[in-house]
């Protein structure tokens, strides 16, 4: 399998010693040589095969497979039809294990996974909105019934398209048959520009909430705010939030983001704004009450003013915290904002900060080598770029759901991870959002920066559902699959050590990727026997794929994996010295 040649094409400025970016100019990844694009398109990183590698979509027909060591596949059969589109959401509606996509557009698309590259248009409802125009669209099971519902989301009274005829944004139900039905909603009270559509649980009760941006573009307005009543009263009913600086502030709204920024346990919440004369707003959670940040309180990622389009949230530099990365449209220059730990931001020039007109994108660790990369798109050839994280020497856990049909993606999934960060122990937490960038999602597989901690103390899953499932003593340095019902392939924190702190049992895979036989190269303290076992892509332990090997210090397992299908597998291997975990990646 062909890898990916990292080629600086600007100079590269190392944060704090932990990561850089490299564009990648790979004539030979399609992906890196993704054409420049118009309208507003969004980006999403996403496992649309089940392989347990993610892909990447960039409206509105550009699929890209991922085939593992950085080398990508554009899906040129895949039916998914050009035109104009803005923003799309990937989720499992019709719960057959695979994820399928909505494009807000016109008229708006859904799309059905057949699970092999192709995908088959599927009538929305039997309702005609095929002249509706739309901007973004988000999953979410509203209701709690176990499916995911649907958004679609229409800027009155702006969209650059053809016949902007202006119309309410929409609400449906999934009728747990393939098919939905729109509803009454708030959303059918008011024509007004909405932008991107959010569902996400701000006040953490359980449901699912509404946060709508209010792109008017001439004038300042307040955002669409809908609070869920089904924790409160059993009944899935949106009501439209009055109080606070959330509902009432005015800007032109884009994304919102809800994320534990500082780590004291609550959601704080990020906006930009696109009104070129005010800048992107932070609100920081104190005790219940959301008080508006300012340069002297953060720093300059509320200091910015211009046309402020995407925030993408990540630790990029894995040191525990989560930093920003914002777009700015109109020639602006692009910002990276690196978390200081300390509730402030700094800002730091990197290669993607040029002038350009950028619009979407979305974070993914697409190599699998335990830092966020990011994909950009935009309207200019110097706006569009892969940007490979070139990591450091920070600590990392990643975590792929793996839901009970028919919410199979885990939409709506909250996990809690318990490190150390800042010199103690604090909570880590993500949400599973089908919808959490510009017109678009960052990956499915949630990600934690572990600074130089030694282990995870513990890791807290709450399903859609409110199942709740805990775990202690897990791993760093792993991704893994973490099913709902309570199995995964996580691995335990190494026991035993060497007095120097260094394992006692190490083993290396090659080839890697491989394609016939993979070999595991053991070396431990001593003699003893060593057991193996291989995961599949869904986190199940393969059968014919697990042994022991008599007691040596060292040898070479041979694993037949002739006939698995591409993609990544796990391989664990253990002895009395202690446990070691690995990715293997499969091509043909």
């Amino acid at each position: 399998m062909r890898l990916l040649s990292l080629l600086f094409c600007f100079a590269v400025l190392q944060l704090n010693g932990q990561a850089s970016f490299t564009k990648i100019t790979d004539a030979n990844n399609p992906l890196a040589q993704q054409a420049p694009l118009s309208a507003y398109i969004g980006v999403s990183w996403v496992d649309y095969n089940g392989d347990g590698l993610d892909d990447c979509f960039i409206n509105s027909n550009n699929l890209y497979r991922n085939d593992g060591g950085g080398a990508f596949t554009k899906i040129t059969f895949s039916a998914l039809n050009p035109g104009d589109g803005n923003g799309n959401s990937w989720g499992d509606y019709d719960g057959d294990g695979d994820l399928d996509v909505m494009i807000a557009a016109t008229p708006a698309r859904l799309y059905r996974n057949d699970g092999d590259d192709t995908f088959t248009l599927t009538p929305l409802t039997s309702e005609v909105i095929d002249t509706f125009n739309f901007w973004s669209t988000a999953w979410g099971d509203y209701n709690g019934d176990g499916w995911i519902d649907l958004g679609l989301f229409h800027p009155a009274g702006f969209l650059p398209f053809s016949n902007p005829i202006s119309r309410p944004s929409l609400l449906f139900v999934n009728n747990q048959d393939g098919s939905f039905t729109r509803i009454d909603s708030p959303l059918d009270d008011e024509l007004a520009a909405h932008t991107v559509g959010t569902w996400t649980d701000y006040d953490l009760d359980g449901d699912l909430d509404l946060f709508i941006g209010s792109g008017e573009v001439a004038f300042l307005s307040r955002d669409h705010i809908f609070i869920n009543q089904l924790a409160e009263s059993g009944t899935a009913q949106l009501l439209r939030l009055e109080e606070g600086p959330l509902a009432t502030d005015l800007r032109d709204g884009q994304n919102w983001n809800f994320i534990d920024y500082d780590l004291d346990g609550d959601l704080d919440a990020y906006i930009t704004n696109y009104f070129n004369s005010k800048t992107n707003d932070l609100y920081r959670n104190e005790n219940g009450a959301y008080v508006k940040q300012t340069t002297a309180s953060a720093g300059p990622i509320v200091g910015q003013m211009g046309l402020g389009l995407n925030n993408v949230w990540g630790d990029f530099d894995n040191d525990g915290y989560q930093d920003c990365f914002v777009v700015f449209d109109g020639g602006q220059r692009d910002r990276y904002y690196h978390n200081n730990g300390d509730g402030t931001f700094t800002e730091v020039n990197q290669v993607f900060s040029i002038p350009a007109s950028s619009r979407g994108a979305a974070a993914a660790d697409y190599d699998d080598d335990g830092y966020l990369d990011l994909m950009i798109a935009g309207t200019t050839a110097s706006a569009v770029g892969l940007y490979h994280n070139d990591g450091g020497d920070n600590h990392w856990f990643q975590l792929r759901l793996h839901g009970d049909a028919p919410n199979t993606a885990a939409i709506g999934a909250k996990v809690w991870v318990k490190a150390e960060a800042g010199g103690q122990l604090r909570w880590m937490y993500r949400e599973l959002n089908s919808q959490n960038t510009f017109n678009g999602h960052n990956s499915y597989r949630l990600h934690f920066g572990l600074g130089q901690s030694s282990h995870i103390d513990s890791i807290r899953v709450v399903w859609p559902d409110g199942t709740v499932q805990e775990a202690a003593n897990i791993a760093i340095d792993q991704s893994c699959i973490w099913n709902q019902d309570g199995t995964s392939d996580c691995g335990p924190a190494l026991s035993v050590k060497s007095q120097s702190g260094t394992p006692q049992l190490h083993f290396s895979l090659s080839p890697n990727p491989a394609t016939v036989t993979a070999f595991i190269n053991f070396r431990q303290a001593g003699a003893a026997e060593v057991y193996w076992q291989v995961y599949g892509q869904l986190g199940q332990p393969l059968e014919k794929l697990r042994g022991s090997y008599s007691g040596l210090k060292e040898g070479q397992i041979a694993l037949p994996i002739k006939g698995l299908p591409a993609g990544l597998y796990r391989v664990v291997v253990w002895s009395k010295y202690g446990t070691q975990r690995e990715n293997l990646v499969i091509g043909r």
